[in-house]
């Protein structure tokens, strides 16, 4: 698994420029923070918090996430 911490940073400064933390998103999904960040980064995977933090700054989980969805669109299948 190959970690991202570079889409971590422009995930936290697109949040930054909205008022939002990743600890607020948290907060609201009742998920840890570690989770959100953990996800940004690539250290798992989770479909519900893809979309929420993408929906939270106006984009798509496929311009965010892209190795996680085809070319279709469609999330691929994560290794556990």
């Amino acid at each position: 698994m190959e970690l991202n911490f570079e889409r971590h940073r422009l995930i936290r400064a697109e949040l930054r420029k909205r008022g939002i933390t990743l600890a607020q998103i948290a907060l609201d999904m009742g998920k840890d923070p570690s989770s959100l960040s953990s996800c940004c980064i690539g250290r798992f995977y989770s479909q519900a918090i893809q979309e929420e933090i993408s929906r939270r700054i106006e984009r798509q989980p496929t311009e965010l996430f892209v190795e996680r969805y085809d070319t279709e669109g469609l999330p691929t299948p994560h290794k556990k």
